[in-house]
């Protein structure tokens, strides 16, 4: 606006142009000065974005130093065991596979126990008429039918 202003021809006072002038300076200082910013916040912002992967770089460095850390406490305290079992002459023990969670049940197999008992059942069952039969006094040749009275009465 106060460009147009300034390019047209008008018979505005010389004052007034003067001021439309300076105005028209500290808008462009201003616009100066705020791309200034702008180029410094830009440049801040990249500086921000290698930062951010130094960052994540020094996170995990920690984490490795920390995982280092924990394992070397872990044999520093394993190592102190064991030389207190051999001074006191104490078997070393240690853990071959750590326990886990089945994924089923163990117990009770149910097809398996009925299969079992099924088959036992029969098995016993034909050992007890065999013995049963094998055991019985054998039936006498010569003796005469018993005969047995019912009363009536």
């Amino acid at each position: 606006v106060l460009r147009r202003r300034l390019s047209t021809p008008s018979p505005v006072d010389t004052a007034q142009r003067r001021s439309d002038r300076a105005e028209l300076r500290s808008h462009l200082d201003a616009q100066a000065r705020l791309q200034g910013q702008l180029e410094v916040t830009e440049a801040e912002l990249e500086n921000l974005a290698a930062l951010q992967k130094e960052f994540r770089q020094l996170v995990r460095q920690r984490e490795e130093t920390e995982g280092l850390y924990h394992t070397y406490f872990r044999k520093l305290a394993d190592s102190r065991i064991s030389n207190e079992m051999d001074l006191k002459r104490i078997a070393n023990i240690s853990v071959i596979q750590g326990g886990r969670v089945p994924l089923g049940p163990i117990r009770p197999n149910r097809r398996l126990y009925v299969a079992v008992g099924a088959t036992v059942g029969v098995i016993l069952g034909c050992l007890a008429a065999f013995l049963i039969e094998a055991l019985r006094p054998p039936p006498r040749a010569h003796a005469a039918p018993v005969r047995l009275r019912l009363r009536q009465g």
